[in-house]
């Protein structure tokens, strides 16, 4: 069944966020975002934006990748992904996002010279590294090192920043992406459902209470179990998604899986 006809809603609430009017700015988001306007108008160059799975930090760095400033800072923001095997590929990704061919001589000498020409624009660079892994963390090493006005972001799960360590020969900021509070997932829920058209709730309290606590605060989790829920609750003929019809579907879910 059509679980957005039957909700009236005119878009999925809780599928990937692909425009700003979409995006909510929960209190891990906000904080994460005023740490990343300090980085810019400090005198560091990197960061490393720290979070478990699922909580919103590709979503975050695509948000921010969609801005051109912080604070009255003009800057160019670029975003690139991990995944790579070697310095040089890093490079090249990096090259491709800022508009130059990737294949040149002296790569990483026509990246420095870009970034130099924005910054004597006062713009700066602002490097985005969705996933980051250990190649890219050297590249990006080498890049802060040279360029003054390049700023880099490295994202990276808890689990996997280990793997960074050995690749950075610097200490770059911390940046802790958290989890949702509870009254961020009562924000978010009710966000969601609002910005897709609904005319009033559709989840009681205590279903979002058990959002929150199934999904341990992460978003991901949380935004699976809410489509999931609206979609059952249609295909019963129900308009409210209760506490029981959450635990219903999560148990699905781990069976599923």
């Amino acid at each position: 069944m059509n679980y957005q006809h039957h909700f009236s809603l005119t878009r999925s609430p809780f599928g990937p966020v692909t425009t700003s009017d979409a995006f909510y700015s929960a209190t891990p988001q906000r904080e994460s975002l005023a740490r990343i306007d300090y980085l810019v108008r400090s005198a560091s160059r990197s960061a490393v934006l720290l979070s478990h799975r699922g909580c919103g930090a590709s979503t975050l760095m695509r948000r921010i990748a969609a801005t051109s400033g912080f604070s009255g800072i003009a800057v160019q923001p670029v975003l690139t992904s991990g995944g790579v095997n070697s310095r040089r590929a890093a490079l090249a990704r990096l090259a491709i996002a800022i508009g130059i061919d990737p294949f040149v001589d002296q790569l990483t000498q026509r990246i420095e010279e870009s970034i130099r020409a924005f910054g004597r624009s006062q713009v700066k660079t602002l490097w985005l590294i969705d996933r980051c892994d250990a190649a890219t963390a050297e590249a990006a090493a080498t890049m802060a090192s040279s360029s003054s006005s390049l700023v880099i972001v490295m994202g990276s799960t808890l689990q996997d920043a280990a793997s960074l360590q050995d690749a950075l020969d610097f200490c770059p900021l911390r940046i802790d992406l958290d989890a949702f509070h509870l009254d961020d997932t009562f924000g978010y829920v009710r966000f969601a459902i609002a910005a897709a058209g609904a005319r009033s709730e559709l989840f009681e309290d205590s279903a979002i209470v058990r959002l929150h606590e199934l999904g341990e605060g992460r978003i991901a989790m949380i935004a699976a179990m809410a489509e999931l829920s609206l979609l059952a609750a249609a295909n019963h003929g129900r308009k409210i998604i209760h506490a029981e019809l959450v635990e219903t579907v999560q148990n699905e879910l781990v069976r599923a899986a």
